[in-house]
């Protein structure tokens, strides 16, 4: 019977994940300090590539950090990799790609029953269900990721919407 729930989840969130490797890998060689001329809603500047880039790793050790909670006693490991992102210190694709790997691993160890399980975060001290937290997350990389598009395309790089939904083909 398996964890179809789950599975489809795993799936689609390691394709959102291979989509923004790509895309990051196509930011023009020496534009990480460029972003758009616009505030942002709290009158700030808009973020820069790299700041955007360093807010996607966040955003994916986010997800990492759901697993975490769910299974603390099986992925202890993940507190390694938390660190890592928390210093900064190796270029953003080599740390999504490490949340890649652990965020798969989280999903592979995450039954269909998991999900309804309750987790306390920052932003729900009672808690909610895994899957709502995982939800939410993911919504949260995939705005990013759309900042991003929107991004590349401000600097006349070539996206479509294939960098964004990987398309489904006939066999």
């Amino acid at each position: 019977m398996g964890n179809p729930i789950v599975d489809v989840l795993a799936r689609k969130v390691d394709e959102d994940l291979v989509l923004i490797e790509e895309m990051m890998a196509m930011v023009p060689e020496g534009k990480g300090e460029w972003g758009p001329d616009w505030p942002s809603a709290s009158g700030e500047a808009a973020f820069s590539l790299d700041r955007l880039a360093g807010h996607l790793v966040e955003a994916c050790a986010g997800l990492c950090a759901c697993f975490l909670r769910l299974h603390g006693d099986r992925l202890a490991h993940f507190e390694a990799l938390k660190a890592r992102v928390i210093a900064g210190e190796e270029p953003p694709l080599v740390l999504i790609a490490a949340c890649r790997a652990h965020i798969a691993e989280g999903f592979a160890v995450t039954s269909d029953g998991d999900l309804s399980g309750l987790i306390v975060t920052y932003f729900s001290p009672k808690g909610e269900p895994i899957l709502e937290t995982l939800l939410a997350n993911w919504k949260h990389v995939n705005h990013h990721a759309h900042q991003l598009f929107l991004y590349l395309k401000l600097l006349g790089v070539p996206v479509s919407t294939q960098h964004l939904y990987r398309f489904k083909t006939r066999e």
